[in-house]
């Protein structure tokens, strides 16, 4: 059945984009893509194509356009930082302690 060992507490945790806002998202197509509500592609706003994160409801009035994948190249060689610059943020968490499996 499993044990029933919890560790309760506040921990530091990294803070989450704010989803509210997808375009203010762009400069970071990572971020965007954690957001359940945001798209990252390219589309065509006032003729020209505009590659940055959408609210998944989002059309352009003109045009539709098939959105990008994000660049996958760029997200291998990205140097990635722990938490991004930004400070950590208390929230008060149940945690699940797991265990190494005993290996003979």
């Amino acid at each position: 059945y499993g044990g029933v060992e919890v560790v309760m507490g506040n921990f530091q945790v990294q803070p989450m984009p704010h989803c509210d806002d997808c375009l203010a998202l762009s400069a970071h197509w990572d971020d965007c893509g954690q957001c359940a509500n945001c798209i990252y592609g390219t589309k065509v706003l006032d003729g020209r194509p505009t590659l940055a994160c959408y609210d998944k409801n989002f059309q352009p009035s003109q045009q539709p356009s098939p959105t990008e994948e994000p660049p996958k190249d760029d997200y291998q060689e990205k140097d990635h930082i722990l938490l991004k610059g930004q400070e950590p943020i208390e929230q008060d968490l149940w945690v699940i302690p797991q265990y190494p499996l005993w290996d003979p």
